[in-house]
């Protein structure tokens, strides 16, 4: 069935809900990945890492440092509270749907092509 309905423009909207379920999908999974990569920077220091010396010993962080701490924060917040499991079940029971839809049209009997067919009619008096 999978193979019938790989036509983009026929099922636009079965193709949607699958890269929107397969990116929640994705995402999910590679979750416990992401909270240990995302917060280090290019030496392999933490993003917080001027921050916390901010608080810690008084130094002050450079602008940069400051604004990729709070960018990180936020994005750690979303992870760790966001995404869950219902995150990902609302687009996979839309794609579903949408796969079930799609039966119901590959299912359905083609109507024949309109206005290729002339219809006679009868002119003689």
């Amino acid at each position: 069935m999978l193979a019938q309905t790989r036509d983009r423009k026929r099922f636009a909207l079965l193709f949607e809900e699958d890269l929107n379920y397969g990116f929640r999908r994705n995402f999910w999974a590679i979750k416990a990945t992401r909270l240990d990569c995302v917060h280090r920077d290019a030496r392999g220091q933490y993003s917080g890492y001027s921050l916390v010396t901010w608080f810690a010993i008084g130094t002050e962080p450079s602008a940069e440092s400051a604004v990729a701490a709070v960018l990180v924060a936020v994005y750690l917040g979303f992870v760790l509270i966001r995404v869950q499991r219902d995150w990902v079940q609302i687009p996979a029971i839309g794609y579903a749907r949408q796969l079930l839809a799609a039966c119901d049209m590959l299912s359905a009997p083609k109507s024949p092509a309109r206005g290729n067919a002339r219809r006679k009619t009868n002119t003689t008096v």
